[in-house]
């Protein structure tokens, strides 16, 4: 769909209706006049008006300066010589962004430089609202500061859909205002894709969705000096569907919107800052967060403190974080979290005493329970040499029905566990060895029987071929309630038939997860399939 997208609108920028060769009108022929300091709005903008849908206006290479911002026209492109070739500055004492994209569609703007020139005039970048079909690529935006407003942003979109925003840099975005970022989408917004974006040194973070901007796709960007909140991609407030996968980021993914999918993510700072988080919501309820890396400048790796439910955590690998590796911490007895289930993940080398610890003294362990929490299962996972204990529960008020099953529990310097104040527990088949302190677990109360996982699901596909994946699970102690599965690709889903069409290539691990009506979850079924090209 996206693809098709960014096809459509090159395709308008090239013809006019009806295969009419499109016309190119350079802003040069319209009075602008590169480096010489004077405003050239008004050629930009005339050049604008002449142009009809699948015009393209042309912006040579040179320095031009706005005082003002440019509105832009349905069909229209707006297109440079390169962000390094083509340098578009802000002068003057009037506040402005320098494109306004307001109720159209199908608008291009791309190889272009746009320079706020640290200006506190300089508001906005790009701001698009009320559009549809905008495609914003290969653009330097750079040098935004503390406006005293909201932002600034390079780009900021407000109920913009089926919006490509690709293969941009933005970098020196205000990074001492706590509201400097990259970009931002809300307000609400549908169908975005942001991918391949550079962002580096803002004030708050890189990508932005909130107020019901879903059914995004926010994939190989790379997000760097993150500063304040330190927030490299946020999901938030109603930001539903959306697809997080294969970024490299310094610091926290925030996904506190519901049925996302986190994958592949690498979140790294080794550069001595530490964030708040590696992960923090992760998309549930029924969310997936498979086979990320969180290591170094990550003072939690995991923070689930919210009303979360129905989630699988799968192949993910928390380590050297600086407080702990995962904390749960659920709101209230009426909104326990409940029905998560971690399986294969490494929580690793916790570090005890570090200076940027949020909890100095109660640090250093891999997993650390809090309050209102239960049915939540630990299988296969490795949680091994941190610097105090593998499993840590507080007060434990009203943490009950939890698993820990088949999990190698190693080299913690407090202990493996320190209690468990419940009084059902599954302990089975974890191998505990070399741990400090002397607790001991085993089962205890009646648990009852899980559900067993199963699937049909066929071997190989081919790319544009829609594929239907169906559960066979079987009931345990009580009838099966809730599924959901991961496709390797795409939103979860969760009901008991999955349809899917690949977009692409590959091997693709498909997982079901299914609980029954009390809460007890089945370990994954799990399977391969293989997706050819044609």
């Amino acid at each position: 769909m996206n693809c098709s997208r960014v096809l459509q609108v090159l395709a308008a920028s090239c013809l006019l209706a009806g295969g009419v060769q499109a016309a190119e009108l350079s802003v040069i022929d319209f009075g602008a006049a590169s480096d010489d300091g004077k405003s050239d709005v008004a050629a930009f903008v005339a050049a604008v008006e002449q142009a009809q849908p699948g015009d393209c206006v042309l912006v040579p290479a040179g320095t031009f300066a706005f005082d003002a911002q440019v509105a832009l026209k349905t069909g229209v492109a707006v297109r440079g010589m390169g962000g390094d070739a083509t340098r578009l500055v802000h002068i003057g004492e009037k506040s402005h962004c320098f494109f306004r994209i307001t109720k159209v569609e199908d608008v291009e703007v791309s190889h272009l430089g746009i320079d706020g020139c640290n200006h506190p005039k300089s508001q906005q970048g790009i701001v698009a609202s009320q559009c549809e079909r905008v495609y914003l690529h290969h653009l330097i935006i750079e040098n935004f500061v503390d406006t005293g407003a909201f932002g600034p942003h390079g780009i900021l979109c407000s109920r913009a859909s089926n919006t490509t925003i690709s293969d941009n840099v933005i970098r020196n975005m205000a990074p001492d205002d706590p509201w400097g970022a990259g970009m931002r989408l809300g307000e609400p917004c549908s169908g975005n894709l942001i991918e391949r974006n550079h962002i580096h040194n803002t004030g708050r973070g890189g990508i932005f969705t909130n107020n019901g901007s879903g059914d995004a796709i926010i994939r190989e960007n790379v997000i760097t000096g993150s500063h304040g909140i330190a927030f490299a991609i946020e999901v938030h407030s109603r930001s539903v569907r959306t697809v997080v996968e294969d970024n490299i980021v310094d610091h926290g993914l925030s996904i506190v919107s519901a049925n996302c999918a986190v994958r592949r993510n690498i979140v790294l700072d080794p550069e001595g800052t530490w964030g708040s988080y590696g992960i923090e919501g992760g998309g549930g309820p029924d969310g997936v967060v498979t086979d990320n890396i969180i290591n170094y400048g990550q003072k939690q790796g995991i923070s689930l403190s919210g009303w979360q439910r129905y989630m699988f955590w799968s192949r993910n690998s928390f380590v050297n974080c600086s407080t702990w590796g995962l904390q749960i911490q659920g709101p209230s007895e009426e909104k326990r979290i409940h029905c998560l289930y971690f399986y294969k993940n490494r929580f690793s080398h916790m570090k005890k005493g570090h200076p940027s610890a949020q909890y100095p003294g109660h640090d250093g362990s891999g997993i650390r329970f809090n309050d209102h929490a239960e049915y939540v299962t630990f299988d296969s996972n490795r949680i091994t040499d941190n610097g105090a204990l593998g499993i840590q529960v507080t007060s434990g008020k009203d943490v009950n029905h939890i698993s820990f099953i088949d999990n190698v529990i190693t080299n913690n310097a407090a202990g493996a566990i320190n209690q468990y104040p419940g009084d059902t527990l599954v302990w089975r088949g974890n191998l505990v060895s070399g741990n400090g302190g002397s607790t001991k677990m085993k089962s205890m109360g009646d648990y009852g029987t899980p559900p067993t996982a199963s699937m049909e699901a066929p071997d190989t596909a081919c790319v544009g071929e829609s594929v239907e994946f169906r559960s066979t699970s079987i009931a345990g102690s009580a009838e099966v309630d809730h599924v959901l599965w991961d496709l390797g690709a795409g939103i979860p889903v969760n009901t008991p038939i999955a349809t899917y069409t690949y977009e692409k290539a590959g091997a693709y691990v498909v997982s079901l997860i299914v609980w029954d009506k009390d809460g007890r979850g089945a370990r994954p079924a799990e399977h391969t399939i293989r997706v050819a090209a044609e």
